[in-house]
């Protein structure tokens, strides 16, 4: 179960760096969710910067995830924080 956790961790990265790339090359968009938080709630916006920001950490995000799938081999537990890790850092620049 750890490997699929890792593998898809994997995946988001990949998905970042085309959202990211996406992003640079001039395509925004904003997602604004009041309701989330008490006091004004929580946005998202892409512009080109954190494009730029969501595919470099997205892209530091697939080597790491891969070399992961080894330490899920010997080991099988933190996969689950390991992966809202990488979606909470591609989530930074975006905030």
């Amino acid at each position: 179960m750890s490997a699929v956790g890792y593998l898809a961790a994997t995946l988001l990265g990949l998905g970042g760096v085309g959202v990211g790339l996406a992003g640079m090359l001039g395509w925004t968009w904003r997602a604004a969710l009041p309701a989330v938080l008490p006091l004004g709630g929580i946005a998202f916006e892409m512009d080109p910067l954190g494009g730029l920001f969501v595919a470099l950490v997205a892209a530091t995000a697939v080597p790491t995830s891969l070399a992961g799938l080894e330490y899920a081999r010997r080991d099988g537990r933190g996969w689950l924080v390991y992966l809202g890790f990488v979606g909470a850092m591609i989530a930074v620049p975006l905030a």
